[in-house]
């Protein structure tokens, strides 16, 4: 068995870091700045909470973009990453990163169904929510040598998908949304699916600890928030039987 994980988030949203052994890995950095979906007009945010800037990120060897949209692969903070680390990146993430950083190395991100991406030993997948079901969301798994694996789940997981990642993984870290988020069904519809759908999840992958991700109220302008519908639980308003961490942006968990 090898030895303890260490993670850490980097705001209140959706970017973290962890230390797996043998990677060290950040996800989805927005460390810089506001994001803004396809113009000001519709949305714009910011963070509220603190930020872990580029410059103070712990020590990594691989950054991962796992969804196209702004608030995961933001181009400014991918233009402020240091010069040594890989891009492992969604498909549909291509272009941006490609865009924002042409100087770092950039490997796709496989489908479940594919043989896994390597890096240093580690193994990568994704699962890719179908074309019929738009939009598209991505689900991402870190596999070490001795099977553990964690899930970064910033739009929630179907029964489907979660029970498909539970038939081949040993999940010992699950990164998933509580936060219910919905837009007219014809601008997305249930963005993030909400606490029930998180609690499914983490009974059927019985992960050793779990944290929530992509939950942070941040302020915006834009058609957006005001015509969004959002409910953000807290941890003591959910199922006292899923082992959730309070893990407060800049702090970091351990997980044997």
């Amino acid at each position: 068995m090898s030895g303890s994980w260490r993670f850490r988030r980097l705001n209140d949203d959706a970017s973290w870091w962890v230390d797996v052994g043998p990677l060290r890995c950040v996800f989805d950095p927005w460390l810089v700045g506001s994001e803004i979906d396809f113009g000001r007009w519709f949305n714009e945010q910011w963070h509220v909470g603190p930020v872990v800037a580029p410059s103070e990120l712990p020590p990594h060897e691989l950054v991962l973009v796992t969804q196209r949209y702004p608030d995961h692969c933001h181009e400014e903070t991918l233009r402020a990453l240091p010069d040594h680390v890989t891009l492992a990146v969604v498909p549909d993430a291509v272009v941006k990163v490609r865009k924002a950083r042409p100087d770092l190395p950039l490997v796709v991100i496989p489908t479940f169904e594919q043989p896994p991406l390597h890096v240093q030993g580690v193994r990568i997948w994704r699962l890719t929510t179908p074309l019929w079901r738009p939009p598209r969301y991505h689900a991402v798994m870190v596999q070490v040598p001795d099977g553990r694996t964690l899930v970064h789940a910033p739009h929630g997981l179907t029964v489907r998908e979660a029970s498909t990642i539970a038939a081949r993984c040993d999940v010992r870290l699950l990164a998933i949304t509580r936060q219910w988020f919905k837009l007219p069904f014809f601008l997305g519809g249930a963005v993030n699916p909400g606490p029930e759908a998180a609690r499914r999840a983490a009974r059927l992958l019985r992960p050793q600890a779990c944290f929530a991700i992509h939950d942070e109220p941040k302020v915006g302008v834009g058609l957006v928030g005001h015509i969004a519908k959002v409910d953000r639980p807290s941890l003591q308003a959910t199922d006292p039987s899923i082992p959730w961490v309070a893990l407060p942006a800049g702090t970091t968990g351990l997980l044997d």
